[in-house]
This record gives structure tokens, sequence and C-alpha cells, in this order.
């Protein structure tokens, strides 16, 4: 199982992640591709509400 310590800093890695994904979707607007992979990667980093 996961320490707390384990589930924060996984938690702050993926709001990195997602924050990343959210540049990187301005950065490309207009390449569709890209915007899609962006979207992807920030709909995967998203924690779960219960955290």
């Amino acid at each position: 199982m996961f320490t707390d310590q384990a589930i924060d800093t996984l938690s702050i890695k993926l709001e990195r992640v997602h924050v990343l994904a959210d540049i990187l979707f301005s950065l490309l607007e207009t390449n569709p591709q890209a915007q899609i992979l962006a979207e992807i990667i920030m709909e995967t980093s998203l924690l779960p509400s219960s955290y």
C-alpha cells in the first residue's frame, strides 16, 4: 500500500504534469494533434476528487 507521503508526492507530480499539459495546449493551439495529446495528458493527470 502507498503511504501518505507517497500519495502526496504523486499528487504533486500529477499536478505538475497537468500544468505542463495546459501550457502545451496553449502554445500549440494551431495543431489539433498536439491539442488532443495535451487534453489526454490533462485528463489522465487529474486526481480523483476524494483526495
